[in-house]
């Protein structure tokens, strides 16, 4: 059987709160607080800011991406959930 995508897959919840929460209390979307977690999940300060650069990195294009499929209306929607990551110095 063939997957193909659905236009739902590429729009966020919210823009400021996450469906999985990243520490046991907060729901925010916030790249401070996904930092704050590296301990938890034994990831050194170093790991964590290159697993940040990654994500960063796979994410750069995504107003292309989501252009291919949705107005541009759809896409502005979309920017709230990127805004955390294009406040990261040299990040996107």
């Amino acid at each position: 059987m063939e997957r193909t995508w659905s236009r739902a897959v590429l729009r966020p919840l919210g823009p400021k709160h996450l469906s999985t929460a990243i520490d046991t209390g907060d729901g925010t979307a916030s790249v401070a607080l996904a930092m704050s977690v590296a301990p938890m999940l034994r990831l050194s300060a170093a790991d964590a800011g290159r697993v940040l650069r990654e994500v960063g990195a796979a994410v750069r294009p995504w107003r292309e991406v989501a252009a291919r499929w949705l107005t541009p209306t759809e896409v502005e929607r979309m920017a709230p959930a990127f805004a955390e990551l294009d406040a990261v110095p040299g990040l996107l």
